[in-house]
């Protein structure tokens, strides 16, 4: 990488705040998403029942709209000033319901973490009533969405003891402090 172009990006700042770190969406385990998805297809199809691999790729639309849900939710109960800077992301990996502009990573976090525990209590009371392939379905994909970015955010703060802002890109996720 050029030196210039390092240097820039060391010095990259949003408002008041300088960029810290920043985690390019070309890593390793951005790349492990899709293959972990392919495995769980793989595993419903060897089960012999073709309506868990519909299922398994309807739970992911499913989710999306719990999510979008909760976390309008908390953002109501949290009376969250910055509730407008959400909004649905289209990109691979980052889809779903995000922040659009930077925002606070210990909110960001906050959300994560209730919907992490959240979801998997619903995949929990589902399975009683259903067949525990689509409970564990419902549960993986579940997973599949939160925890990448649960630990990128995680990464993002690795070492550092304050709670910063994060902007997510189509490109990249970086960390910034005051």
């Amino acid at each position: 990488m050029d030196s210039h172009l390092l240097h820039q990006q060391r010095d990259t700042t949003i408002y008041q705040y300088k960029l810290i770190r920043k985690v390019t969406h070309r890593s390793a385990a951005f790349f492990a998403l899709p293959v972990l998805l392919a495995g769980a297809f793989v595993f419903n199809a060897l089960q012999g029942n073709p309506l868990q691999m519909v299922m398994l790729v309807l739970w992911i639309p499913i989710w999306l709209v719990i999510h979008r849900f909760l976390i309008s939710l908390l953002q109501r109960i949290r009376q969250d000033p910055g509730a407008s800077r959400w909004g649905w992301r289209k990109g691979w990996p980052w889809f779903g319901f995000l922040p659009n502009y930077h925002y606070g990573l210990r909110t960001f976090l906050m959300y994560y973490w209730n919907l992490l525990f959240v979801g998997i209590a619903a995949a929990c009371l589902i399975a009683p009533w259903g067949d525990w392939l689509w409970a564990a379905n419902a549960l993986f994909i579940h997973l599949w969405l939160v925890v990448p970015r649960i630990a990128t955010a995680l990464r993002l703060k690795r070492g550092s003891k304050d709670y910063g802002m994060i902007r997510i890109t189509d490109q990249d996720i970086g960390y910034y402090l005051p």
